[in-house]
């Protein structure tokens, strides 16, 4: 994997953290996989739907956050442990997770993203990681 297209996936994660969707970083045919688990389970394409999605989640929250551990290479894709939560908006209720994101770049944009609840189910999925 081109150390461009992890770093990237860190632009993104930087956005992220600033509850902005770089819409741009997005190609118009990309793919975002949720995990099976998910209430709002299935596959959004391109970014404006994608986008659509994040923000409705985040907006669950209060005092959201979302903190990568690390950016792994994993050949064609970059893998992204990380730990979320805050308060849910309507009820005050603290909430802690941890999930991993995958993320597959072409040409400097993300063509699909799969999530999995484990980093170890995402190695596993994805065993080129170095």
């Amino acid at each position: 994997m081109p150390r461009e297209d992890v770093d990237a996936v860190r632009r993104i994660w930087a956005d992220f953290g600033r509850l902005r969707f770089p819409a741009e970083a997005f190609d118009d045919g990309a793919e975002w996989h949720t995990a099976s688990d998910e209430p709002d389970a299935g596959t959004y394409r391109g970014p404006a739907e994608i986008g659509r999605m994040l923000t409705e989640s985040w907006a669950l929250f209060r005092d959201r956050y979302s903190l990568p551990d690390e950016f792994i290479d994993a050949g064609e894709w970059v893998l992204v442990p990380f730990r979320g939560g805050g308060k849910w908006r309507a009820s005050g209720m603290p909430v802690d997770f941890e999930e991993t994101h995958a993320y597959r770049v072409s040409a400097g944009k993300v063509v699909e993203v799969r999530e999995y609840r484990t980093r170890d189910e995402a190695l596993q999925a994805h065993p080129a990681a170095s």
